[in-house]
């Protein structure tokens, strides 16, 4: 890990980082003594609302419609190495939604 300092041309790094030896992750430090930390939950929330045009014929014409629908993405870490990942009134036909992921 290392700091630039632009203004003063220096740089500041732990552990001390030589540009002289080859690699960089052999020169890194090692943290130890962190143990039994609580891992956060981290809820998260995605909502999403669909919109289309929909035909409907009416007589010798098609009259057109707004459909609109909504749901949402979810996601809850239960334990460290196990997250939950829902959603609630999936759109699997809309190819143009953009997800976070």
């Amino acid at each position: 890990m290392w700091r630039d300092i632009q203004r003063y041309g220096d740089r500041v790094s732990w552990p001390l980082y030589r540009n002289s030896q080859a690699g960089i992750t052999s020169n890194w430090g090692e943290l130890t003594g962190f143990e039994g930390l609580p891992s956060p939950r981290r809820p998260e929330v995605a909502p999403y609302v669909v919109t289309k045009n929909v035909s409907v014929p009416t007589g010798s014409t098609f009259d057109r419609s707004q459909k609109v629908t909504g749901g949402a993405d979810l996601k809850y870490g239960l334990t460290p190495n196990l997250t939950l990942d829902a959603t609630v009134n999936p759109d699997f036909g809309q190819s143009k939604r953009i997800r976070r992921c």
